[in-house]
């Protein structure tokens, strides 16, 4: 199991989140949006934010996951497992698992507002999900038709999922009120610092902090990663190229071995170029003729994006990280 990095920094944001909790429980919904790349902190921040709720509060959390994409109603299912039997099955009992196949998911949207208020008896209630760029498709309308239909509860939703696929997700959030979004960007040079004192329990050299900082740009899963693998003598040596952490290459190349053969070829020549670069340019480096329908499954899995289109769009790797890995696996004749 990935061990999870020490949480730092990240006031501003829970402050934030604190100030929608207060609008809930003045009786107003909201519904907050925790976007970022992978490994930046987004579940830590949503485990703090629903540790600091008040006791009052009801919490139905979910995590999506890619295997169960195609599970029927997969994240509903997870919310209201946390119910208690009784209250399921005399408020909205079409919900008790398992969910009957083929049940229209507006039908299951309207059993999940007359269930969450039924919970609100006795308080506020927050759903949670983390990850929610793989909530299945039949789950994500359900709780589409929630957040059109919740106007005076006292209902918080938070979705975290990665920035370059909050865009598809966004319909869910039309018609409420006042949507928080919070973008996680790296840590600072302070946070960075009181990372390491987390880790290995002593702040880096200035010039270890600053080339930490530099080369994850802040990502705390990469900086953690690196903390415990890299020899504290080593880190402010300019000299040593700090390595690519064996969990993030070993995660990329699997994301990277599932893509099309043209895929990969147009992703090693970005990786190659080791810059912002045209699709075609990147296609015409790695010897594929048409780098139109290569790029979409890069893009789609997360490992790089796009900016613009035309000739004047470019490609990048989302993180530095995914460019070292892919660069590395690279045989060095085909470099």
């Amino acid at each position: 199991m990935r061990s999870e990095p020490p949480f730092v920094g990240r006031r501003a944001e829970l402050g934030r989140l604190a100030e929608a909790v207060a609008v809930v429980c003045r009786g107003s919904p909201r519904t907050a949006w925790v976007l970022g790349e992978p490994g930046i902190g987004k579940t830590a921040v949503l485990r703090r934010a629903v540790a600091a709720l008040p006791g009052r509060f009801t919490v139905l959390e979910a995590a999506a996951d890619p295997a169960e994409e195609l599970l029927e109603f997969g994240i509903v299912d997870q919310l209201v497992r946390q119910v208690a039997p009784a209250v399921l099955l005399r408020v909205a009992p079409l919900l008790a698992p398992p969910i009957p196949p083929r049940t229209p998911p507006l039908v299951v949207g309207a059993a999940l507002v007359a269930l969450i208020g039924a919970l609100q008896s006795t308080g506020p209630v927050a759903l949670v999900v983390d990850d929610a760029h793989w909530v299945d498709p039949l789950s994500a309308q359900a709780l589409g038709f929630v957040l059109r239909r919740i106007r005076a509860d006292r209902v918080l939703v938070v979705l975290a999922c990665r920035d370059d696929t909050a865009a598809a997700l966004r319909h869910l959030e039309r018609g409420q009120p006042g949507p928080l979004t919070l973008e996680l960007a790296g840590l600072t040079a302070a946070d960075v610092t009181a990372l390491c004192r987390a880790v290995r329990g002593v702040a880096p050299p200035a010039p270890a902090g600053e080339r930490l900082l530099a080369h994850t740009r802040g990502n705390p899963l990469h900086l953690c990663t690196l903390l415990r693998e890299v020899p504290h003598d080593l880190l402010a040596d300019d000299r040593v190229p700090l390595p690519v952490p064996r969990p993030l290459v070993a995660a990329t190349r699997s994301a990277v071995d599932r893509l099309p053969a043209a895929t990969v070829a147009v992703v090693e020549g970005l990786a190659v170029l080791d810059e912002a670069a045209a699709p075609a340019r990147a296609a015409h480096v790695a010897g594929v003729p048409d780098a139109t329908t290569a790029v979409a499954p890069a893009v789609a899995a997360g490992l790089v994006c796009a900016a613009g289109r035309g000739p004047t769009g470019r490609l990048r790797f989302r993180h530095q990280v995914y460019r070292d890995a892919v660069y590395a696996a690279i045989a060095p004749d085909r470099r």
